[in-house]
C-alpha cells in the first residue's frame, strides 16, 4: 500500500490471530514479511524502534513455543532494547506522547517477562534475575 505504519499494523493482526489458531508456520512468515517492511523505515526512530519491538517479540515468542530457547532470548532481548530505544526517543509530554509512553512501557514490561522466562526456561536463572 505504500503505508508501513498500516500494513505493519495489519499484518501485526494476523500474527495474532495465526497465534491463536497455533498455525506458527504463517506466524513465521508473517514475521519475515514484517521484519522486511521494518528495514524500509528511517534508523533509529521511534517508529522503526517501537515496531522492531514488537516483531522480535513475536520472533522470540515462537522461538519459546518450539523450545528453542537460545533464539527466544536473542530476539526477545533485540526486542526489549527496542522498546527501550523507543521509550528514551520519545519528547515533550502531549497527550498524543504521554499515551505513546504509557503503551511502550506496557509492551516493555510484557516482552521483559517474556524473556525472563525464555531464560528460566532455558535453565539460566542467574540471567534471568539479571533482567530486574
Amino acid at each position: 500500500t505504500g503505508k508501513p505504519a498500516l500494513e505493519l499494523r495489519a499484518i501485526n493482526g494476523m500474527i495474532y490471530a495465526h497465534s491463536h489458531i497455533r498455525n506458527f508456520g504463517k506466524v513465521g512468515q508473517l514475521i519475515e514479511r514484517g521484519l522486511a517492511i521494518i528495514q524500509s523505515l528511517p534508523a533509529q526512530t521511534s517508529a522503526r524502534l517501537y515496531w522492531e519491538g514488537s516483531f522480535y517479540g513475536h520472533m522470540g515468542r515462537v522461538h519459546s513455543h518450539r523450545r528453542e530457547y537460545t533464539n527466544a532470548i536473542e530476539a526477545l532481548s533485540h526486542s526489549v532494547d527496542s522498546y527501550e530505544g523507543f521509550l528514551a526517543s520519545l519528547r515533550g509530554n502531549s497527550p498524543r506522547t504521554e499515551s505513546f509512553r504509557e503503551n511502550g512501557r506496557g509492551s516493555l514490561l510484557l516482552h521483559l517477562t517474556w524473556l525472563v522466562n525464555a531464560y528460566l526456561q532455558a535453565n539460566k536463572l542467574l540471567e534471568a534475575q539479571e533482567q530486574n
